[in-house]
């Protein structure tokens, strides 16, 4: 029994020591300007809402978001996403514009700038994407709107079969389908 308890204290130690982490480290990344990765958050402007400044909020927001990970992904925490398919550029971190999705669907949307893809050699452009160490080459093209959303097309297939290799909640698997490739650049 005793062995039991300590094991179950251990258990909750560890879990909110990691969730603890999570949260100083979007607190950092949006207002401490020693932060190295404020110039990205904080010095664009991106914020915590108020009701995650407290700890058990954030926490409790955690817990119900994270009961759907049996398969126990390394999860991240994005805003951007849903910023996206609701075409808003949102800067706040919030349960109403975040998400806790796999790394590596994080990690693929990482750097989606407006020229990312692209290279313009003499004139034309050249899509490309790279994916698993692997660079497509995706053709030549006169316009820089027609060479984007060939880019986009095919990130967004790669993006489907990411997708497509997680047990996810229906809600974020068609939430994450909804994602739009092309929606940085157009606007």
């Amino acid at each position: 029994w005793k062995k039991s308890c300590v094991l179950l204290r251990w258990y909750v130690y560890f879990h909110y020591k990691c969730i603890y982490s999570i949260w100083i480290h979007l607190l950092q990344r949006c207002y401490d300007i020693k932060c190295d990765r404020y110039k990205v958050y904080g010095n664009k402007f991106i914020t915590v809402c108020e009701e995650w400044h407290n700890f058990q909020n954030f926490a409790s927001w955690y817990e119900n978001n994270i009961k759907w990970n049996t398969e126990n992904y390394k999860l991240e925490l994005d805003k951007d996403i849903l910023c996206n398919v609701l075409h808003k550029d949102i800067k706040i971190y919030s349960p109403e514009t975040c998400l806790l999705i796999p790394e590596e669907l994080n990690v693929f949307l990482t750097g989606d700038t407006k020229n990312c893809g692209l290279n313009f050699i003499n004139n034309k452009y050249y899509p490309n994407i790279q994916f698993n160490k692997e660079r497509k080459y995706l053709g030549v093209f006169s316009s820089f709107k027609e060479a984007k959303q060939v880019y986009a097309e095919e990130k967004y297939k790669i993006w489907k079969e990411l997708i497509n290799k997680y047990n996810l909640p229906i809600n974020i698997k068609e939430t994450l389908l909804k994602y739009d490739f092309s929606w940085s650049w157009i606007n």
